[in-house]
């Protein structure tokens, strides 16, 4: 079995080590918007809803 590489002095690093808390970071920022999403669905859910009562309501007064 072959010994592990030492790493290479001056090499790029690139933009940024991706690590445990980056990658929870970048959860955060996903559940925080599928959560966003939901809650602005569900608010319109439920304004078509009150829309559609609303309407109802009215054309039952008419006739």
């Amino acid at each position: 079995m072959m010994p592990p590489a030492a790493p290479i002095e001056g090499g790029e690093t690139g933009l940024f080590e991706f690590t445990a808390e980056v990658a929870l970071f970048i959860a955060a920022i996903l559940l925080t918007l599928l959560v966003v999403g939901f809650v602005a669905a569900l608010i319109v859910s439920i304004v078509r809803e009150e829309r559609g009562v609303a309407d109802a309501e009215r054309k039952d007064e008419t006739e």
